[in-house]
Order: C-alpha cells, then structure tokens, then sequence
C-alpha cells in the first residue's frame, strides 16, 4: 500500500472510531476533502469495499461501515507508526540545524535508503511500476545531463519511499534530503553520469528484486562519499 492510500485510510478509520454508529460513504467523502484528499464517489467506494474486504470495516445495511476488532488493532498501529515517524523527523530535524556534517547525513542516508529500495523491490505493484517506469525513462533521458538539478535527484527518492510503503522511513529520508545541498551529497558541478546511477537502482525495483536494487542504492551513497573524501 502507497503512503497516500495508507494516510486516506488512518483519516477514515478515525472517523469511524469517533463516530457513534455506521458512518455512510458520503460522509466518509466529506472528511477526506476536509483533510485536503482529492476523493470522487467512485475512488471512496473502491476504498470502502477494500476495508471490508480486509476486515477491517463492516457493513451495515444500507446504513454505512462500522469499525471491526480488527480496524481498531489496525487504526492504533496506523497512529502509533505515524507519532513514531513524526518524532523521528522532529529529531532528524534538530541533528540538521545542529550542523551535523555531511559525512555523516551520507552514512544516515545509506542506512536508510537502501532498506527504501529493498522495501520498494518487495511491495511494487503494478499500478506503482507503471510510475517507475515513466521515472526511468525520464532518467535515461537525462544521463548525460550535466544540470540534472537537486530537485530532481530528491522527486527520485520521494517516489521510492512512496513505493517502499513505510511511513517512517519516508519521513526519515524526506528530512535528510531537505533543502539546500546537506544531505544529498551532491556538490555543485557537472552531474552528468548521476541520473545513470539511479536508473539501475530504479531498474532492480521495477524486477522485484530487493537484494541488487538495495545493494545498487548502497553503491551510489558509497561513490557520493567517496567524492565528499576526495574534496574540491
């Protein structure tokens, strides 16, 4: 399950839980756009009908869902993976601004990108290949591309932490990729060459194999290291 689809479901089981008795789909519809979701009458169905599928909601009649044993265990490993995630990067947050060099922001970026491809190898559907597979296009476009911008390089990772499906992680790397050059390693210059590096990382995902695209990952923070040891 993508970060999205995993944010759409903790706001729906907590409405069930604070409700009274069955919630209906319109009003599950209301508080997802109140939560800024885009969320059509059809995209709401397919959400609700894959709750009930996992058991985790149960319908009532014509009435609405209600919250099963199972979703309150579900809803309370939702909201604890979502506290969890967000002290980290509160952490996270203070090591930056504390000035922690960038040797050190590499080594905390390997550790844990290599567990988000790893992850993102493993869980990969086939509606989220389709995406990594328009993003190795763009990338083997862009091999030889000595602008290949900061920006870009983060959009790469974003996209395998959203595949990779783990809250924590995601808000791990969006910290140590933040703004400026910090935690990504790379330095000013030409980059051409880098957006190569990332296809084969985003080639193993899109295989389902977990053990080479996480060692490919490692391999592209160990040169970014290496380069940072070399200095100007």
């Amino acid at each position: 399950m993508n970060q999205l689809a995993t944010e759409q479901e903790l706001v729906v089981l907590k409405l069930l839980l604070d409700s009274e008795g069955p919630v209906g789909a319109g009003t599950v519809r209301d508080r997802l756009l109140a939560e800024g979701f885009s969320a059509s009458e059809a995209t709401v169905g397919r959400l609700l009908r894959e709750l009930d599928r996992r058991g985790i909601t149960s319908r009532v009649g014509f009435q609405g869902r209600v919250l099963t044993d199972l979703g309150s265990r579900r809803l309370a490993e939702l909201s604890a993976e979502k506290e969890q995630g967000a002290s980290i990067a509160n952490l996270l947050k203070s090591v930056r601004s504390s000035g922690e060099n960038t040797a050190d922001l590499l080594e905390a970026r390997k550790a844990v990108e290599c567990r988000i491809a790893r992850l993102a190898a493993e869980r990969a559907s086939a509606q989220s290949r389709k995406g990594l597979e328009d993003l190795r296009d763009r990338l083997k476009e862009a091999q030889d591309d000595e602008d290949f911008s900061l920006e870009e390089y983060r959009k790469v990772f974003r996209l395998l932490s959203e595949t990779a499906g783990n809250a924590i992680l995601e808000a791990i790397d969006e910290v140590l990729l933040g703004g400026g050059d910090g935690g990504t390693g790379l330095s000013e210059g030409p980059r051409s060459g880098l957006a190569g590096e990332l296809v084969a990382i985003v080639e193993f995902i899109i295989g389902n194999d977990p053990a080479s695209a996480g060692k490919a990952l490692c391999r592209h923070i160990d040169g970014l290291i290496e380069k940072r040891g070399e200095g100007p």
